[in-house]
């Protein structure tokens, strides 16, 4: 019971979000473009300041929750890749109750998820649940 009242209040506030959008633009069909860069193209990711920043290089972002099991099995692993890798990609941890809005973006609906976007901000690659360091670094090494 509890999780269709979560879904329902989530399809709530995406039907909100979309009146609200459309009643803020001019044209309706702007704010389909715009939601297809953000979520197709142009992808940041935060800072230590709460900033958003282009991407540089590969990026591996781990979304992940503190009450989550299998999150805390996959945290020894992605510190284990991200010391094997830091010469050739960066690694980010998302709390995706913390950083809803990004969960939102990333359209995360099960955690721990890991995504890995490329040099230009494009996800190259998505996995829900938990992998094995030696496939993840492989993942990571196929972006070189």
């Amino acid at each position: 019971m509890s999780g269709n009242f979560v879904l329902s209040n989530f399809k709530t506030w995406q039907i909100q979000r979309t009146k609200f959008m459309i009643s803020h633009f001019y044209n309706p069909m702007q704010v389909v473009a715009n939601q297809y860069q953000i979520f197709n193209s142009i992808v940041y990711f935060m800072n230590d300041s709460n900033t958003f920043k282009d991407i540089k290089r590969p990026v591996l972002l781990q979304f992940s929750a503190t009450w989550c099991g299998p999150c805390k099995m996959l945290a020894p692993i992605v510190t284990q890749v991200e010391q094997k890798v830091k010469e050739i990609a960066d690694v980010r941890r998302i709390d995706v109750d913390q950083e809803s809005n990004l969960s939102v973006e990333f359209s995360i609906r099960a955690v721990p998820t890991l995504i890995l976007l490329d040099k230009e901000g494009s996800i190259s690659w998505r996995h829900a649940g938990l992998i094995s360091e030696k496939d993840l670094i492989q993942q990571i090494e196929s972006l070189k």
